[in-house]
């Protein structure tokens, strides 16, 4: 009896309250080859994932964060937190990054319960705020967690999905199927500015994705072929209407053509703004979005990167 119970259990992996996703099963390659994409592999994959996923609640944010460990532990976007300033490193040419981080925020996990967290439960982990990644020491128990793969190896091309919930879901699990278009990429791009108005631009090596991603899934998981997650949705590549306006007032300005008793922001700080607009709408291709690899969320890999650095 007691063998007939174990084999019970190594065949039925979900008796477990808190267990770790585990990897879509393969199908042998005869049949594979002659089925067709549309297998419904994608619609048991979002319900074997779907149980890791936290709607983070912080003031008035929203915000998808994950379960990464049976202990509880919610790895989200940085920004989902709170807002980041650049404080110049005293004595030094370097900048530093500090997150206004709150008192209170709640947590709802897949099955529908809210739990009240404190401030103090996110990690104080100065790198991976510059990274734009933040882990929280929850403690609660997860209905599932996802294993954390390696972002080395993540290559040009490879298919992976996300799942979180964007601003136009109202609270509903979405899913995204794409591809990764540059498997390491270094934009160099400002990402803020110090409190004397100095540019600040990231240093961090981010995974572009193509898919139809929207705004509002910052703190998604980037999971691949293995149900894996190998990084945090920080960015999604819509186009903000208002930057066609800043660009806009950056060339009039640049013309003379400012009518007169119009008052415009500083030249300077108007410029890298219009600057990286102009980037973005004569570059960037359409749905796509940046994601931080699972690397900058450890401490130890985090204490040799430096996630900012002033623009010169």
């Amino acid at each position: 009896m007691r063998s007939i119970v174990l084999i019970l259990l190594g065949l039925f992996p979900w008796f477990s309250a808190s267990a770790q996703v585990q990897p879509p099963k393969s199908e042998a390659g005869f049949k594979h080859a002659f089925r067709r994409h549309t297998d419904g592999s994608l619609e048991k994959r979002f319900d074997a994932l779907s149980c890791s996923l936290v709607l983070l609640r912080v003031a008035n944010r929203l915000g998808t964060g994950f379960f990464v460990s049976a202990d509880g532990d919610v790895a989200t976007a940085a920004h989902v937190m709170g807002d980041k300033i650049f404080p110049r490193v005293v004595g030094g040419s370097g900048v530093g990054v500090t997150l206004i981080i709150p008192q209170d925020f709640s947590a709802q996990d897949a099955n529908g319960s809210v739990h009240p967290l404190k401030g103090s439960t996110l990690q104080n982990n100065i790198d991976a705020f510059g990274a734009d990644v933040a882990l929280i020491k929850t403690g609660i128990k997860p209905p599932c967690w996802l294993k954390t793969g390696d972002d080395t190896k993540v290559r040009t091309g490879e298919p992976v999905i996300t799942i979180g919930f964007p601003g136009l879901a109202f609270g509903s699990a979405t899913l995204y199927s794409g591809l990764v278009s540059t498997a390491q990429l270094l934009t160099g791009l400002p990402i803020g500015k110090t409190p004397d108005g100095m540019p600040v631009t990231s240093q961090v090596k981010t995974i572009r994705v193509q898919m139809p991603i929207s705004p509002g899934l910052s703190g998604a998981p980037l999971i691949n072929s293995k149900n894996e997650v190998i990084g945090v949705i920080t960015s999604a590549g819509a186009w903000n209407q208002d930057l066609d306006v800043v660009i806009a007032l950056r060339r009039m300005q640049q013309a003379g053509q400012i009518p007169p008793g119009v008052n415009l922001p500083n030249i300077q700080e108007l410029g890298w703004i219009a600057e990286l607009g102009e980037i973005l709408h004569d570059y960037a291709s359409p749905g796509y979005g940046d994601a931080v690899p699972m690397r900058y969320l450890r401490p130890s890999a985090a204490a040799t990167q430096k996630p900012a650095a002033p623009a010169h």
